[in-house]
């Protein structure tokens, strides 16, 4: 391929003539040359400049002349653009909810169900990194103004982290060290600076790219997107950009601004891009089959009409890279039509009864005059205390013509048209915030405004299928192109970041991305958190999940706390699978006691044994039990569970059983403190007497302090009547003092037959 020297229009050599392509293009402009017209009118008025039209005899939109000067000076173009705001009101309805990503494996393997958690992360990463909420709204913007908004998802190989390599004289990369290591030398040893052969190479990520329907041209044939098998997108690049991609050097053709910024008499010579400053290029898309069984993918210009780049289909799927984002749909019509062309008509009128009202105001402040003729001097104006000299004439003096009153009605048609336009854009009180009187309930709330955004069910559908469409392209070029170790930081809600690690081998084929249906129509925040609080009242909810669903940005901090134990119990998940220890301090402890244990009676105990091993599993003191039951109930039922070692199983069961006991210990109920006097009887003795009192609250009661002698249950200070001293206390004495005397004969007939067995083995060993 030769590189021409200097910019040019001339056809450089070493290209292919593009003809046919830029023949294809033109016909495809020119058969939607009323929709351009229409989306340039649209989207001029979104802006404000709403005294726009189309001139039929010089085949082009213009304006009429709004400034002081340029205008008459009696007449009034006011400007009330509703257009804009209530644009954004319907974007925010269309957007208000993020669309809930969920990936389906092919197959019922533990491959494909790690496959289908990978790529549901992979979808959480790719919507903050490639900042996709802000190109849904650009995108969203463009359907609502012009009726058609769409993403290109491609490849784009100099995107992500780069490093430099050495290129050999081949030019392919020096992979292996020592080759790179000699390679150094020779050039060190020919005096040749080694960064000349020093490339950087970048790790390449996927590309989501906001296309304005202005620069998507699709196959006509087709009715519905679904069904197109080609397409054109119009880049405007840079010569230099030109030039480093495809190796040409041509001239600009273009000047890089929006569309409406062309119309004559809009912006006139106020835009300070007036030289051209891009050149047009066109990118061509052929789906696999028909007329191209390996598909094509061509990049030409017009005026010179060559191509600079033809290859076949590059992309691992089938179907055009582009995702379309709908507006108001019309069957059986490829392109969508919009809600402000529908809009525009109500806006004009708007606007021109406006100006007449303030028109009207100015005719009651200066009224028009009537006069006969050279009876006036000089001019009549607004100045005050001015006198102004004139001369009768027939005894006919000047006078202003009277004005008649506006009607009632006048106001009563501006509030009937900004209700008109609210309604084309799907608004009302309900939307706007607006309920019923005595209606409070946020059930009830959320409720009305579920009824009210039925309106925009249809198109929030389309939507979600759209974003199912980009995320199944997306991941199926992950798939191909993602060869090496990757790192994806997911943010949490009031978290910190998890960093997650995979390969090309947790991106296996069969995994496809869906949209939960709904998910995307807009709830308010109060019926949300109105419901989560009823199914937490049921118990269908518990505290430690419900928290993700209440979507309350000041509680932060109970958030992170919530989350700190699931992630503090996923870090558990990852050391029983490792074979590590959870509880370091009660593993110390038992092993010490072990080592106590053998250094006095010279063998290992086996219950000790069997407590230093099962220590390290004993969960922390400090940790959250019931957060991390649930969080590993949760990972004990996955898939990826059953498919471990037993050994690693027993660890987790051991776990589990271990933090359910702790959380029983922590929860037990105490007995309360005896409210009433407890009499045992002789028929009890001390030691079945302090478990029984141990176990009524009165704790740490032992045998021996039962057997000491008791006070009296009633001191009675009466002259009359003395303490007597028979009584329950005197018996209860006798009844201990017995009690006593026999535990000391039992224990000296211990002691006796202790002293014989002594005796015994004496007498042997002697």
């Amino acid at each position: 391929m030769e590189e021409t020297s200097a910019y040019s229009n001339e056809v450089p050599t070493g290209f292919a003539p593009a003809t046919s392509l830029v023949k294809r293009v033109d016909e495809l402009e020119q058969q939607r040359e009323t929709m351009l017209r229409q989306w340039k009118l649209n989207l001029a008025f979104y802006k404000g400049n709403q005294y726009v039209f189309y001139n039929r005899k010089s085949r082009r939109i213009e304006s009429l002349p709004t400034d002081e000067g340029d205008k008459p000076r009696y007449r009034v173009r006011l400007v009330s653009n509703q257009i804009a705001p209530n644009t954004q009101s319907l974007l925010s309805r269309l957007v208000k909810s993020k669309p809930q990503f969920f990936a389906t494996p092919g197959q019922a393997s533990f491959e494909a169900q790690k496959a289908s958690q990978v790529a549901e992360n992979l979808l959480e990463y790719w919507w903050d990194s490639l900042h996709l909420t802000q190109k849904r709204e650009e995108a969203m913007m463009w359907s609502i103004i012009a009726g058609n908004g769409f993403w290109k998802v491609t490849w784009d190989d100099q995107a992500g982290p780069g490093m430099k390599v050495m290129v050999g004289p081949d030019g392919k990369p020096i992979v292996d060290p020592m080759v790179k290591h000699f390679f150094d030398k020779n050039l060190e040893m020919m005096g040749i600076d080694s960064d000349q052969f020093e490339k950087r190479v970048y790790q390449g990520e996927i590309r989501v790219d906001v296309m304005s329907p202005f620069d998507v041209l699709l196959d006509d044939s087709a009715q519905v997107f679904e069904d197109c098998k080609y397409a054109f997108c119009v880049h405007p690049l840079t010569s230099e950009e030109i030039f480093n991609r495809y190796g040409v050097k041509l001239k600009p053709n273009a000047i890089n601004r929006y569309p409406d910024e062309t119309l004559p008499g809009v912006f006139g010579n106020a835009d300070p891009k007036t030289t051209e400053n891009v050149r047009i290029v066109y990118y061509g898309y052929f789906c696999p089959g028909g007329k191209y069984p390996d598909g094509r993918f061509v990049v030409f210009t017009k005026k010179p009409d060559i191509v600079l780049y033809d290859a076949p289909w590059p992309y691992p799927f089938e179907e055009l890279p582009l995702v379309k984002f709908p507006g108001m749909r019309v069957p059986g019509q490829l392109w969508d039509s919009s809600v402000v062309q529908q809009a525009i008509p109500l806006q004009k009128e708007l606007n021109r009864s406006l100006s007449q009202i303030i028109e009207y105001k100015n005719l009651t402040l200066k009224p028009q005059m009537l006069a006969p003729v050279g009876s006036l001097r000089q001019r009549i104006t607004d100045e005050p205390g001015a006198i102004f000299e004139y001369n009768p004439v027939a005894g006919k003096v000047p006078e202003s013509i009277p004005i008649p009153s506006l009607p009632p009605y006048v106001f009563e048609h501006l509030q009937d048209l900004g209700v008109r336009l609210k309604d084309i854009f799907g608004l009302n009180e309900i939307m706007e915030g607006s309920v019923p009187p005595n209606v409070e309930a946020g059930v009830a709330i959320d409720l009305l405004q579920e009824a009210a955004t039925d309106r925009l069910a249809p198109q929030i559908t389309l939507m979600e299928k759209a974003l199912e469409r980009c995320g199944n392209l997306m991941l199926q070029l992950a798939q191909q192109y993602y060869q090496e170790p990757r790192t994806m930081i997911i943010t949490g809600s009031g978290s910190k970041p998890k960093v997650e690690r995979f390969d090309d081998a947790d991106l296996i084929k069969g995994v496809s991305v869906q949209v939960e249906a709904g998910s995307g129509l807009p709830r308010t925040r109060a019926g949300r958190q109105a419901r989560v609080m009823q199914l937490l009242q049921m118990g269908i909810l518990s505290p430690t999940k419900a928290y993700k669903y209440m979507d309350m940005a000041d509680f932060k901090s109970l958030q992170m706390q919530f989350e700190a134990d699931e992630e503090q119990a996923m870090r558990e998940h990852d050391k029983l699978m490792d074979g590590g220890i959870i509880n370091e301090q009660a593993a110390k402890q038992a092993q010490e006691q072990l080592m106590m244990s053998m250094m006095q009676g010279g063998q290992v105990d086996p219950q000790l044994l069997q407590q230093s091993v099962e220590a390290g599993l004993q969960p922390l003191a400090y940790e959250n039990k019931a957060a991390h039951l649930e969080t590993h109930a949760a990972f004990m039922k996955s898939a990826e569970f059953e498919s471990m070692p037993s050994e690693v199983k027993d660890q987790f069961y051991k776990h589990f059983e271990f933090t359910q006991a702790a959380m029983q210990a922590e929860t037990m109920p105490t007995g309360d403190a005896p409210k009433v006097s407890l009499q045992l009887r002789g028929a009890v003795g001390p030691t079945v007497g302090s478990k029984i009192l141990n176990q009524s609250g009165v704790k740490e009661v032992t045998p021996q302090e039962l057997l000491e002698p008791p006070l009296d249950t009633v001191v009675i200070d009466n002259k009359d009547k003395p303490n007597s001293e028979g009584g329950a206390g005197g018996e209860m004495d006798q009844y201990q003092m017995e009690l006593l005397q026999k535990l000391q004969g039992n224990q000296a007939l211990a002691d006796q037959k202790v002293a014989n067995a002594l005796t015994e083995q004496a007498v042997k060993n002697g």
